[in-house]
């Protein structure tokens, strides 16, 4: 291979190597690029140029710019801490002129009168020994319920039992179980089983005499603390919930959510959501709403400033549990399950409570550590009680109080995703691009090829039939001057690979002749066997129509010559 320099030509090689065995280092490192046609059809040009447009908008516009997906996105872990407050009597958390919080002396519980709770015994439990065990007198508690102008309760009521948060709440590691009844039962151990095993009816039996139950009055009005955290490793990312906002979600599709909304609405704590009904958002929402779908602001704990003394908010999350039941639907007066015979209150329900994180918004992009937000989901288990038993050991190992609890049980869950750049990520989106871009061309080329007017016309351009292979063999055989001769002959150019007369390529010629409809019958002049003529056959072109006829030339016994002479009158 040569390249010209000024009139001159120099080889081309690669750092001053022209050859690599023999073969030319051009020929062995040559780059094979794929040859087009070129349609002039600004029908053809316009629709292609309009598919890559939308490719380009598609992939661009809404798979990176809105829908993120340059970005490598992971699981969240995070662990969720919970803790219970009951209720306090008017605004203890601040004095009236809301600057600093009471003094601890002055914050009083306040307790409800069971005396006006339709699931509390009062009186009658006065004249009846064992309602503690079984609940209260039903023909006392229907006249109680006639005289404070209630409907008769289906369910059995038992004595009420004022409790604080920490009598009221079994915390588990990101979980809790909120009591609205508990029974105690003694049992005592069978000592004839320690000296008879085999003779022994039950290793422990029930001391009746002992036992009690109580619901938790008011527990609707006690207020639960989430303090979560979230961490992903592999993006770098920690908060604490200290460092982040978030909502309760109601996007309305319950009938409680509307009433929930407008309650909180008025109070100027019920946001329109940042996107649908997304509430986790990049900036504190502003835009109040008194209807569903909104977010709920939940209510902040405070901590004093251990040096200045001052009250602050801490972000630590506070909901009662009232607005997380009615939220979830979840009605504590309502029938627990078929069969049951007893309030969801009695028997007790489960509530998933997920915590959905994000840090990444259309058109934004991500915030990585800088923001992360969340919102709380409520997945209501309604027809699924719970229990929890403890042991109380009264004198071991004899005797024991069983401790059984009943309530609402918050399973809170991490969840969500958290999104950071990723190189990989991008690489793969753009990949898929320029599939986009091959499907954009293969789809204009069928429109070319089967349904344009001038289809066939686009056809032929498209596609080139090779020519009849069958000589091949033939061909194959004859050497470089004899395929120049018949090239000559043909008036077929010579190819440049023939230029090395020490490793010539003759394929590119044998192909020429192949395509001009070369035949081995027209490779050589062969002789009449029977007349003993001498036959040259030389090119018929398409215009052209071969006249024969014999003529001698000189004397005596010489050949007979064929001559060919072309329609146009020139002899051959």
């Amino acid at each position: 291979s040569t390249q010209s320099t000024g009139g001159a030509s120099e080889p081309m090689g690669l750092c001053g190597l022209e050859t690599v065995c023999g073969r030319d280092v051009d020929t062995i490192l040559r780059y094979k690029v794929n040859k087009q046609v070129l349609i002039r059809d600004a029908r053809l040009g316009l629709l292609q140029y309009t598919l890559w447009v939308g490719v380009v908008v598609y992939v661009a516009v809404y798979q990176l710019a809105y829908d993120l997906k340059y970005l490598g996105t992971a699981a969240p872990t995070g662990n969720v801490r919970m803790s219970l407050l009951s209720p306090t009597r008017g605004n203890c958390s601040k004095d009236s002129a809301g600057a600093r919080l009471l003094p601890e002396n002055q914050c009083y519980d306040d307790l409800p009168d069971p005396t006006y709770l339709p699931y509390c015994c009062t009186e009658c439990a006065l004249n009846d020994t064992a309602a503690d065990a079984r609940g209260c007198n039903h023909s006392c508690t229907a006249a109680r319920d006639a005289r404070m102008g209630w409907p008769a309760r289906p369910y059995t009521k038992f004595k009420c039992r004022p409790g604080d948060g920490l009598d009221a709440l079994v915390r588990f590691e990101s979980s809790a179980l909120i009591t609205t009844f508990a029974n105690t039962r003694v049992q005592v151990q069978n000592a004839s089983c320690l000296t008879n095993p085999s003779g022994c009816g039950k290793l422990w039996t029930w001391n009746e005499s002992g036992s009690s139950s109580w619901f938790v009055p008011g527990i609707e009005q006690f207020s639960l603390v989430v303090d979560g955290s979230v961490q992903q490793e592999h993006l770098g990312i920690s908060k604490a919930g200290l460092d982040m906002q978030g909502y309760l979600q109601l996007p309305g599709d319950h009938s409680t959510h509307d009433q929930l909304c407008s309650g909180f609405g008025a109070s100027g704590k019920a946001f329109a959501p940042y996107s649908g009904t997304l509430c986790a958002s990049p900036h504190a929402l502003t835009e109040k709403t008194s209807s569903a779908p909104c977010c709920i602001q939940p209510n902040s704990t405070m901590i004093q400033n251990g040096r200045t003394g001052e009250w602050l908010k801490t972000n630590v999350d506070q909901f009662s549990l009232s607005t997380l039941l009615a939220a979830a639907g979840i009605d504590l007066e309502a029938v627990s399950f078929a069969g049951s015979g007893h309030s969801t209150r009695f028997e007790g329900v489960n509530l998933v409570l997920v915590i959905e994180y994000k840090n990444a918004w259309p058109w934004q992009g991500s915030k990585g550590n800088d923001v992360v937000s969340y919102q709380y989901k409520l997945k209501p288990q309604p027809h699924n009680p719970y229990q929890l038993e403890e042991r109380i050991w009264n004198s071991y190992p004899a005797n024991r109080t069983v401790l059984t609890r009943h309530g609402v049980y918050v399973d809170a869950q991490t969840a969500g995703l958290l999104s950071g750049f990723d190189f990989n990520t991008l690489l793969i989106q753009l990949t898929t691009s320029i599939a986009l871009f091959k499907f954009a061309a293969v789809l204009v080329e069928i429109l070319a090829r089967f349904v344009m007017p001038l289809r066939a016309f686009y056809k032929h351009a498209i596609f080139e039939t090779t020519p009849d292979f069958s000589p091949a063999e033939v061909i194959n055989a004859m050497n470089r001057d004899e395929l120049v001769d018949q090239a000559k002959r043909r008036r077929l150019p010579i190819p440049a690979t023939l230029t090395d007369e020490t490793n010539p390529d003759l394929i590119p010629l044998r192909y020429a002749l192949l395509a001009d409809g070369w035949e081995p019958d027209s490779a050589q002049s062969q002789p009449d066997t029977d007349s003993g003529h001498l036959i040259t056959a030389v090119r018929k072109d398409d215009n052209e129509e071969p006249l024969l006829h014999p003529s001698n030339h000189g004397s005596g016994g010489g050949h007979d010559i064929v001559e060919v002479r072309t329609v146009g009158g020139h002899g051959a």
